[in-house]
């Protein structure tokens, strides 16, 4: 008897807590839209924060959401309700796995969410004990929200681009433009720039690739970080007929790769940007310099992962990856002196030099079938230049400098298989070595020397490669990047994130 009165008095208490429920969100949402909801609510945020996920394309489920809670919104009351403790739920989830999600996995946008999402009863109790109070709730929404720098700017980008969505300029067929050149694209080009900013209103649509316009593509170039050469190849006509669409998806995704706990703690760290093919090297919040880098290329792209420096390498010799010795072996099945023209030698299990010439390499049907290393002697002719950077990874890659400086004057630098080439490695080096007993002139005694020595840094130096393609900086500048490995291109604006005002 006594247990069926307490029973009564709970489902009592459940009804009334409905009821409070019900009052609240007819407080906070009409059947007008949610984007009519105050900016500082909590349906407003939760409605943003899914915004963002179902731009990014983390999982179906945002995207669904967020349409669902726009039908709900029309109806209001405890069908509206029931949406949005949903949406709240999922955001909980996902914040809790991204929160246990490796780099890489923030990086490549791969987030194992589980197949259904379940609220226990005494989750939901909690949740209706939290309605309760308005501002209590908003702060717990809030308090949900990535840790990105300037986490709101991107959600000002974010919004802005979706509101431009069918405003953009139509692109022509790709084709090469430059200086002097007449044609109809030249047109569409001008009324690009003019609205990106770049070129004056007045400039005639004359078809004619004029100073000015010459100009005003440099200055878009070297906004974006492209060899300022004035002419519009792919890569400066991918990103300036980029549409509101792919920007939001960008700038989404952006949200996701820069809030990783990891990145922000950490004192000393380099950081790669794959895009930019930029090195960055940060202590104590502060930039101390960047370089140049050369990434890998589409077929053989540069992973994105974190790890920490463990050694500095001087004068290393270079072992052929498996990457690159089918390609060799193709060499001399054609020329069996192709690798003594490289300065490479062949080494057996007992690190014996092995005379190529009495190799019959039409035998070896692939790199698998050849038991033997390729390994280059150290000097200024080694592949991997004269200092090579290691960090402990399972894709075998490593920062080092190169004997072929050239490239780092192209403009698409996107050319390795696999590992990063760094401009400035000798800054670098001696960067990493600055509290041990390697001074400048010592690393420059040793390199001279031509002998390989192995040296662990006494600092803990972190390194990040990663995929941003779009970023925004402290004073609030957007940068978008080109997509070299196409990791951000196909997907789409789910319809759902179109619809948001």
């Amino acid at each position: 008897m006594l247990i069926c009165f307490m029973n009564n008095i709970a489902i009592f208490f459940r009804f009334l807590i409905l009821a409070c429920c019900f009052w609240f969100f007819s407080t906070v949402a009409s059947a007008s839209a949610i984007s009519g909801v105050n900016s500082n609510s909590a349906a407003r945020e939760i409605y943003l924060q899914l915004t963002e996920l179902a731009s990014a394309n983390v999982d179906y489920r945002f995207a669904q959401e967020l349409s669902a809670l726009q039908k709900a919104s029309h109806k209001g009351g405890n069908i509206f309700q029931r949406e949005l403790m949903k949406s709240y739920f999922l955001l909980k989830t996902f914040r809790r796995i991204y929160a246990s999600s490796t780099w890489e996995q923030k990086q490549n946008n791969e987030y194992k969410l589980p197949k259904k999402i379940t609220i226990s009863t005494y989750e939901q109790e909690n949740y209706y004990n939290l309605i309760k109070d308005h501002k209590v709730f908003y702060e717990s929404v809030v308090a949900l929200r990535p840790q990105t720098p300037n986490y709101l700017n991107y959600r000002h980008e974010i919004l802005k681009n979706i509101s431009l969505i069918g405003t953009e300029s139509k692109p022509y067929p790709f084709k090469i433009l430059k200086f002097k050149t007449n044609g109809t694209e030249i047109n569409i080009l001008k009324t690009a720039l003019k609205k990106a900013g770049y070129l004056d209103v007045n400039c005639p649509q004359n078809g004619f690739f004029d100073t000015e316009l010459l100009y005003a593509v440099k200055r878009f170039q070297t906004d974006h970080m492209i060899k300022a050469d004035g002419i519009v190849g792919y890569g400066t006509y991918s990103l300036l007929f980029q549409t509101p669409a792919e920007r939001s998806i960008r700038l989404a995704r952006a949200i996701l790769r820069l809030g990783d706990r990891s990145l922000l703690k950490s004192s000393t760290y380099l950081l790669v940007n794959i895009p930019d093919t930029e090195m960055y090297v940060y202590k104590d919040g502060l930039s101390i310099f960047n370089s140049k880098v050369i990434v890998g290329t589409a077929k053989r792209p540069t992973p994105r992962l974190a790890s920490t420096i463990s050694q500095v390498v001087l004068n290393p010799t270079w072992t052929v990856p498996p990457t690159i010795r089918n390609d060799y072996l193709t060499h001399l099945k054609r020329d069996p002196t192709y690798l003594e023209k490289h300065g490479i030698n062949i080494i057996d299990e007992n690190k014996n030099v092995l005379n190529p010439r009495l190799f019959d390499f039409s035998t070896y049907a692939d790199e698998k079938d050849f038991p033997f290393l390729m390994v280059q002697a150290p000097g200024p002719d080694n592949a991997l230049g004269l200092y090579k950077f290691l960090f402990p990874n399972e894709h075998f890659v490593f920062l080092h400098s190169t004997s072929s400086p050239h490239y780092f004057t192209k403009a698409t630098r996107t050319l390795s298989s696999g590992c990063v080439r760094v401009q400035k490695s000798r800054e670098l080096a001696e960067f990493l070595l600055k509290n041990t007993a390697y001074t400048p002139k010592h690393i420059k005694e040793v390199i001279e020397s031509k002998k390989t020595r192995y040296i662990k840094p006494t600092s803990h130096t972190r390194v990040y490669l990663a995929y941003w393609t779009a970023y925004i900086s402290e004073t609030g500048q957007v940068f978008y990047r080109p997509d070299p490995y196409g990791l951000d291109k196909n997907t789409t604006l789910p319809l759902a994130v179109r619809n948001v005002r």
